[in-house]
């Protein structure tokens, strides 16, 4: 199992707080943003990152996340 790769996938749904209320898109970002260095800190070998530009999703850019993740 030399060739096994370990990933993870988000549409950067916007999340709800814990009143079922959904967070703001900044927080939505940081939040991906957040998972991403964690999944790089523990040892994920890929992250993806889909885009979709309608109101329930919270990160309309895939690629000013990524741009983020690698500045941290």
């Amino acid at each position: 199992m030399d060739n096994l790769v370990f990933g993870l996938d988000t549409f950067g749904d916007l999340p709800e707080d814990h009143s079922g209320v959904p967070v703001s898109h900044a927080r939505a970002i940081r939040q991906v943003v957040d998972e991403a260095v964690l999944a790089d800190d523990i040892g994920v070998d890929v992250i993806v990152l889909g885009e979709h530009h309608r109101p329930v999703r919270g990160r309309p850019s895939a690629l000013r996340c990524t741009a983020s993740d690698a500045a941290r």
